[in-house]
Formats: C-alpha cells, structure tokens, sequence
C-alpha cells in the first residue's frame, strides 16, 4: 500500500475513534441502558439487566458486545423541559454471554477531552488536561487487567484529574443520575458524520486525487523555493474587495508566490494576528473571478473552510462588509453594490440544517435537503429563491444603472454584457501597462545604480564610451589602411620579388618601415605578415563594433529609462511617496473598479443564464455551482459540512474530487489534519492560512490512541519515531493543517518556518505586540501602529502594558480555579472606569474591553460579580478561546492563581495562550493578579511578560479594601443561598421525589450550587 492511502486509512481511523473519545451525549438515543450501580460496580449484569441490554443492543451474541459506562452521569433540566447529559467519566468495556463485565482491551478509561481544561467555552470544566495526560503517561492502559482493576484505575484517574472521588463531585446546575449510563456499539458523530463517509468513499476510489496525495505528504518533490522574479506574477493580481487598504510588502508577495502556484498543490501563508489574512484572501477571491470574467469563461469555484461556526462566520462578515463598502473616488459610486435587488454579499454559506435557520436572515444561505414529494435532494435557499419567477424588473433596473454608469442608452443584456467586459478588459489593461512600467522602471533604477550609480554616472559611462569608440575607429581605419596598402603593394610587385622569399622579406621590412608598424611579425614572409595584419585589422574592427554596440545600448538604455521615468511622472509626479503611493492607488482605485466591473459583468451573465430558454429539468451539479458563483463568488463551509455539499444530488455516492478551483483554509492552525481531507480531495489547489503561535486545535484523540493507529496503519514502527512523525503535522493527536501546510507548500519564506509569511501588523500599539514578536516569531513582525505620543493617549494614563496587584485567594472548584477577592476588585475596577470610557455616549464599554482569564470558574465568578453589584452585562468575560480571531481597545487578564497555591498555570506550559490574550488588545493589557504569584519564573512566558508590565497609576490602582471585603462576603452568602434554590428546584424536578421519603444524603460540593446524592431508599432514572 503506498504512503498517501496510509495515511488516509489513519485519518479514517482516527475519525472513527474521536467518535467513541468526544461523542454527544445528546446524539445517543436509542441504543443506551441505564443499570444499577452495583452491578455495574462488580463487573456482573442480573438477569434482567442483561436482558435489557441485549434487547436495545439488537445484539446476536456472536463475540462480546462494546460498551461505554459512564458511573457517575449528571444531568440538568432546561426552561424548555430538555433534560442535558455530561458524562464526566467514561469506562469502555466489554459484555460477555454470561453478563460478565471485562475491560476493554485496546481502550482505558477516559475523560472525554471536551470537559478538560483548556477547552471550548460552551462546554462544562471538570479539571485539567495535563493531568490527565499525565496520569495516562504513568498509568498506561494494562490489556489483560481484570474488571476491578479498571475500575480502580478510573477512579484514581478521576480523583487525580478533579481532586474528587467520583461519586463526591458535581458541576453547577447539573443533579446526579439514579445510576450508570450504558450505551452499546461505535457513536457517529452527526457533526463529524460526512467527514467520516467522505473517507469511506475516498478508499474505494482507485486513484486518490492529486492535492489530496500531496496533503498527506506523498509528494514533497522539491525543497520550498522563495521566487526572486516574484514580482513578475503582479500582473495576475487584478482585483481589491475594498478600496479602504493596499496590500502590504509581504500580502504581495504571498500573493504573487500563490499565482505562481501549480495544479495540485498547496501554499502555505503563515499569518500572525493583525497581519491582513482578510485582505489576502479577499485580493486571491477578486483576482481569480476577474480573470475568467476577462477570458469571458465560466467563473471559478471557491470554498473557504474551518473547522469551526466562529472561524467560518467571520469569513461571511468580511464578505458581506465588502458588498456594502461606499467608493472613495465619486467616479466609482455609480458602480458600488449591487446591481440586483437582494444580492449583498460576496459569500455563500453552505450551512448545516440548524446553521441554516439561524443566519438565512444575516447571510445568503443554502442548504441540501431532501425533497419527499419529489423523492431527489435539492438546494434551498438563497440561490434557488432568487432564481425564481419573472424578473423583467429586476432586468430593466439592471439596464438603467448600466447605462447611467456608460451615459449611452443600453437595451439589451447582451450589450450591457458586452460594455462592460470592454471597460474591464481596458481597466484591466491599464493595470497590466502600470505593474509592468512600474518593475521595469524598478529594473533600470537598479541597474543604474550597480552599473552607473547615478544618472551622472551614466553620462560619464557614455562619454567614456563614446571616447573610446572614437580611439577604436581610429585605430581600425590605420591597420585597415595599412593592410589595403600592403595588399596593394603585393600586386604591384614583379613576379621575380613575388616568386623569391628572401625578396620578399627585404620588401615587406621596408614596408612595415614607412608605415611606422612597430608589431611583432614571426617572420617578414608574406603569410606571415598577411596573417598578422589580417588579425590586427579584424582585432580592431570587433573593438569598434563592440564599443559601438554598447554605446547603441546604453543610449536605448537612456532613453527607456528617460520614457519610463517621464510615463513614472506623469503617474506620481503628485505624490510625496510615490512609490507607496502609487501602489494605494493601484490597489484601491484600479483593482477595486475592475472588482466593481467584474461584479456587474457576471451580474449580467447570470441574468443570461436565468431567462435562457436552453436550461434543462435536470443539470449537472457542476453547472449549478458555476452559476452560483457568478453571483457568490466564495462559497464557505465548515470541515465537517462542505464535503455534504459537493456530492451529487441525484448520485449522491459521488463526490466531486478535483472539482473545486481553489480551497481556502482559515485558521488552519486550529484545524486538525483528519478533518481536512476529504475536503483537499475536492479541490485542485489549495491556499493554507493560519497561525501556529496561537490556540491549537482541541483533539479529538489522545497520544496512546494515536501512536497505536499509527503502528496498526503501517506509520510508526517504534514509540520512539512517535515525535519525529508528529513534526509533520499529519498526528491527530498533535497536528493541524496549519502544521501540514508548513511542511508541504510548495513556496516558502523564510526558510526556517516553512511556507510565506505575513509580517506587518497594524492591531495592538508597538509595545503590546513587541511581546508577541519576541515570544513568538522570532521578532520577524513588523509594527506599524506606533505607541502614541504623549497627551495622546486614547485612555489618560493608562499603561499599555500594565498592573495590579492584588492579593486573593484561589480555590478549586470543580477541577478549574477561582478568587473571589480578585474577581470582585476586577467588577469593581471597571465599574469606576465606565463613565470615563463611553461619556458622550460614542461607545459602549462591551466594545471597548473584554476580560480574559486562564480559568472558566474565574470567567464565570467575574461575570457574576459584574451583574450582581454593577449590572454590568454584555461583556466579553471568558476564557482567552474566546478572543481568538477578536481584539478590543483594552483587554483585562485575570490570573486567578494567589496565596498558597503550588498550582503551576497552564498558561505557562505554553506560550500559545498568552500570546493571544495579548495580543487581542489594541491599547492596552493589563494583569490583575497576584503579582508574587504571576510570572515567577522569568524564562516562562508570564515572567517574559511581567519584565514588560508597568504598576498602574495611583489614580487608576486606589482600590478601597472595605468594599471588596464585603462584596465578597455578600457574594459567597448569596451563592450559598443559590444552593438551597438548587436543592428545592432539584427536589422539584423529579431529581429525587421528597428528601424525607428519599432518605438519602446530599452533598454540596466546593461553593457551588451542586447536590450529589450520596445514598438513598428511592431513586428515579434521568435520561
């Protein structure tokens, strides 16, 4: 088997198994039992139960049945009635004939990944993640254990990982279950569901698709190249979304390198933050649709792709914003937005069914639906509405905006069609003619300054030259003279001096005498002295024409660069930068009208295509999606969705492999490397942008699962080899696709990293991302927003980067930390900044600052105390997941770690999650925290940062020590009052029928709102 499908029977796999480590509770249905505790605890199913089982399993007794337990379940009733599951311990096992429980023998137990810290914000926190892996790394999983001994190696897992025996743990707002949670067989992921069939049908086609061999790393043919000659592509960028920035340095050259690229492969573009990933991406979307509009050929089809609703919605946001951008040049207004009712944006969401009826309204939207009437799926929504009915209206509006825009009547489709790709195609044109006038220019000033220094230095080079071409023809005409003359007088002589040598000697002497020839001559023999002023003559006459082709290149050379300066004038002679300023206007008047143009001139074709009478009943997909894309030239998709939307309708067992023009990865460093795949094999070339000093993707498997679907796929033939296979990025453990690119692009600059990179930011103020650029890359960033000057400052006094210290507490709370004295000095503290931030009302405070911290129990404490005391809501106050791909004026972290805590803060065991907290705040960042406590170690990324941070002013840092007290001692007296209403909402709910009658105990854990039923005579079942 050749190295791309093994590697493509890894990713399968690794799908398969994240199914089973990071199922939905909410997706298990049907196939699921719930069954006493003590059975389940001694490894041995009653009767009944294993009756129960086998009848929900559907199971035929050949081989013992897979199960998941889960010993603990918590559940939580909503408003709506729905009642949650979170299963905070799984224990896979295996059910034999005789009811007997055995462990798994490949699969340990677990705590699936979304529960463990740092993690998604949507989800609960029941500890950290390095504890579990580091209880795994010292536990591994023995495969010939007994029941008893998984089930204690489940216990300590858990007791390490929370702090807590499972049974004594519990999570605010969620109630224990009466007992275990069993569910039988493999769990598909209905988000997950159509990567894993893409990869089904992947392995049974005969030959891969070609980006998807080089994705997985098949075809690294040649080392990275960074084209010198970049510049020469310059002439394919054609088109800007938005006149509003040119593109920078680095954008062009990642731009140019991507129109360099070939069939089949992949460019890598590593982007910082605040470095214009928009922007590049947009400029790739308008160039490609404006050159097929040119070539008058079909448009291509693009697909924008992440892995997550968050990632790919801002691809829509910066898509729709493009539609409703106002020119700045009055000449192009009469082309901004669109010329057809309804059409406002330049991408298309191809959305799952729920995605779907939660942004049709605020995005074009589609759909694949299955029609029961007519028994075949089809599209719904944006594309096939706006295809409906008459549109004559729609088409005479058309006209009188093309023709107010021409001022010259036009009547016809046709010819609106025709005027407009004539205006793109001379707008285009000009383009071409000033990008290559310009490189040319370029050129010669270069050369004039190696060759000539100066302009001075040319005309000295050309009086020298014409100088010495004079001396040469000087010289040519004498020996041309004197060989004719020697000819000459060789005919004259006697045939007795012609016959006789030692006469002609004697002559040629007397000759070269009078002729005042001083050359060296073998001998004076006639060949002899023919053959050396033949040389002598011939010698002089190529100096002559050598120094006159030089002379005749050096004035062309003149005058094309005095005729390329003149049309370089004529072009700048305004400006006072002209080379920047030349290019802004390039890039935001030339590239956006032809953009405009190219937006209209499809406007018109699709307009064609829809009332053309040739249309048949049923047309193939790749027509639909062409026509789509006249309209929407981006379609945008998550990973788990888009390869959904590029099967065939009517076969949909077929994909369309190598169908795509071009696919967009955004935020590639946040996708794993199996979710991608299916989609690269659509596609047939591909533009990878992401970030690998950021967040990194949450995986759906863990190291040991991973090393083992590697060793079974023929991958990894030792434990050891594990980590250099990981350098690929190709590990779903481990990699992304961010991590792939870097590895198999096909450009790259600089060498070191692996792929282009984006240097110049323009988010956060100098010193701000002066910590990022040093943490992180290797100080290649580029700041381009200065600090402000003195009396500038857009908050007073406030540090860039700042402090305060406080001293507070830290309690564990459900496996994730909390301060109550830190999280009520924060509420405090931005309460007594609010009005000086949104007087006048320009802004409000949620746009102005966001709160980040390490710890979801901290997020959640501050939010509290900001609502209770202030009412202050809206704000951002969160994990730092939650600011990726955001920024604000001021960002707030709160360390939460103090006092006697030896607890070592993750967010010092890697430099990703600092270095996007801090880099998320455009003017200001600030630690509040135990400063004794924050950045000890100067060599961690919190001690690189502390050296940076300055004491907060008096004035901002008075913080009165009452207040806080008794914020506090409310706060912890209100929330004990919270758990009483918990207990009686609990009782209420069907948790347990009457306290009493239960006789039972309850626990409250920690501080929390959480009741654990520890012992009781009654018990009801929640599922």
């Amino acid at each position: 088997m050749d190295y791309a499908k093994k590697v493509m029977n890894y990713w399968k796999q690794s799908v398969e198994d994240g199914d089973r480590l990071d199922f939905k509770e909410e997706e298990i249905k049907e196939k699921y039992a719930e069954l006493p505790f003590e059975e389940i605890k001694a490894g041995e199913l009653s009767p009944s139960s294993f009756e129960n089982v086998e009848k929900k399993a559907d199971w035929s007794k050949k081989g013992a049945l897979d199960l998941s337990i889960c010993p603990f379940p918590l559940f939580q009733k909503k408003k709506d009635g729905k009642t949650v599951r979170l299963f905070p311990l799984v224990i896979p096992a295996s059910l034999e004939e005789d009811g007997s429980l055995h462990p798994h023998k490949e699969h340990p137990p677990f705590i699936p990944r979304k529960y463990l810290e740092p993690n998604e914000p949507s989800f609960e926190v029941v500890g950290p993640l390095a504890a579990s892996e580091k209880y795994r790394e010292k536990h591994p999983h023995p495969k010939g254990g007994t029941w008893e001994m998984v089930w204690r190696d489940a216990e300590q897992l858990f007791q390490t990982v929370t702090g807590k025996k499972p049974d004594r743990f519990g999570v605010r707002g969620f109630y224990p279950g009466s007992n275990p949670f069993v569910w039988f067989g493999k769990t598909a992921s209905a988000s997950h569901w159509h990567i894993a069939y893409g990869y089904q049908n992947l392995s049974r086609q005969k030959q891969l698709p070609r980006l998807f061999e080089t994705y997985t790393g098949a075809k690294q043919e040649q080392k990275q190249t960074f084209l010198s000659d970049h510049h020469e592509y310059g002439i394919r960028h054609y088109g800007q979304m938005t006149d509003q920035y040119p593109l920078t340095a680095s954008q062009r050259e990642a731009l140019h390198h991507f129109f360099a690229l070939d069939r089949g492969h992949t460019l890598g573009v590593n982007g910082p933050p605040g470095t214009g990933k928009t922007s590049l991406l947009q400029s790739v979307v308008s160039s490609l649709w404006i050159r097929r509009a040119l070539d008058e050929d079909e448009p291509p089809v693009i697909l924008a792709a992440s892995s997550n609703n968050l990632a790919v919605l801002n691809i829509l946001d910066s898509f729709k914003k493009a539609g409703a951008v106002k020119p700045q040049a009055e000449s192009l207004r009469p082309l901004a937005s669109r010329w057809l009712p309804g059409v406002d944006s330049y991408g298309l969401f191809c959305a799952s069914k729920g995605k779907f009826d939660e942004n049709q309204d605020r995005y074009p939207c589609i759909k694949r639906h299955f029609n029961q009437s007519r028994h075949r799926n089809e599209w719904v929504g944006f594309h096939p509405e706006l295809e409906k009915g008459n549109r004559q209206g729609e088409t005479d509006g058309f006209l009188n905006r093309c023709a107010q825009f021409f001022e010259e009547p036009i009547g016809e489709l046709s010819q609106a069609r025709s005027r407009l790709h004539q205006e793109l195609a001379r707008t285009c044109s000009a383009i071409e003619e000033r990008v290559t006038h310009f490189h040319e220019h370029q050129r010669l000033q270069q050369r004039l300054a190696d060759e000539f220094q100066s302009k001075e230095g040319l005309e000295q080079a050309l009086a020298e030259l014409s100088a010495k071409k004079e001396n040469a023809c000087k010289t040519h005409e004498r020996w041309s003279e004197i060989y004719s003359d020697w000819l000459d007088e060789v005919n004259r002589r006697s045939l007795w001096r012609r016959l006789f040598k030692f006469l002609q000697v004697s002559a040629n002497e007397s000759f070269l005498r009078k002729k005042q020839v001083d050359e060296s001559f073998p001998t004076y023999k006639d060949a002899d002295v023919k053959s050396v002023l033949s040389r002598k003559d011939f010698e002089a006459k190529q100096e002559y024409d050598q120094h006159q082709q030089r002379l005749d290149e050096l004035k062309a050379f003149r005058e094309y660069l005095e005729e390329l300066e003149q049309e370089w004038e004529a072009w700048t002679g305004h400006y006072q930068s002209p080379e920047k300023e030349f290019f802004h206007e390039l890039d935001t008047y030339w590239r956006y009208r032809a953009f405009l143009l190219a937006t209209h001139y499809w406007e018109a074709r699709w307009m064609e295509e829809i009332q053309s009478g040739d249309r048949p009943s049923v047309e193939k997909d790749e027509t639909i999606w062409k026509r789509y894309a006249k309209l929407t030239p981006c379609f945008v998709a998550t990973m788990a969705s888009a390869p959904n939307f590029f099967r065939r309708l009517r076969h949909s067992k077929e994909y369309l492999y190598d169908f795509i023009d071009l696919l967009i990865v955004d935020e590639a460093g946040q996708v794993t490397p199996e979710q991608a795949g299916p989609v690269f094999a659509l596609a047939d070339r591909a533009l990878v942008v992401g970030d690998t000093e950021q967040l990194q993707p949450i995986s759906r498997v863990n190291a040991p699962v991973d090393r083992a679907n590697l060793k079974t796929c023929g991958l990894l033939t030792s434990d050891e080899a594990f980590d250099r296979f990981c350098d690929s990025g190709i590990a779903a453990s481990n990699g992304s696709v961010m991590k792939v690119a870097q590895q198999i692009s096909q450009f790259g600059k600089p060498d070191y990293l692996g792929g282009m990179l984006l240097t110049e930011h323009f988010r956060c103020a100098e010193d701000i991302i002066q910590y990022c650029n040093t943490l992180c890359y290797d100080k290649q960033l580029v700041p381009c927003k200065e600090n402000p000057a003195p009396g500038e400052e857009p908050y007073g006094d406030l540090p860039r980067l700042g402090f305060l210290h406080i001293e507070g507490i830290a309690e564990n709370v459900s496996g994730s930390w909390e301060n109550h004295r830190e999280a009520a000095t924060i509420a405090w503290w931005i309460h007594q900044m609010k009005d000086e931030w949104t007087q006048q009302g320009r802004r409000q405070l949620k746009d102005i600052i966001a709160v980040v911290s390490p710890y979801r129990q901290q997020a959640f404490l501050i939010r509290r105390y900001l609502k209770d005391e202030y009412q202050i809501e809206g704000l951002t106050v969160n994990t730092v997941h939650s600011l990726q791909g955001a920024e604000k004026d001021i960002v707030l972290f709160s360390a939460a770690l103090g006092g006697q805590t030896d607890q070592t803060p993750f967010y010092d065991t890697t430099r990703f999650l600092l270095n996007v907290a801090v880099s998320r705040a455009k003017e200001s960042f600030l630690v509040f925290g135990d400063m004794d406590s924050f950045g000890q170690s100067v060599w961690k990324p919190s001690g690189r940062l502390k050296s940076r941070l300055n004491p907060m002013p008096e004035s901002r840092a008075n913080i009165p020590e009452n207040n806080i007290e008794s914020m506090v001692a409310k706060m912890k007296k209100r929330m004990g009052t919270d758990r009483k209403m918990t207990k009686n909402n609990f009782f209420n709910n069907g948790g347990i029928i009457n306290y009493a009658e239960a006789g039972g105990t309850v626990n409250y854990a920690d501080n929390q709102s959480n009741i654990q039923v520890i012992e009781g005579k009654r018990r009801r079942k929640h599922g």
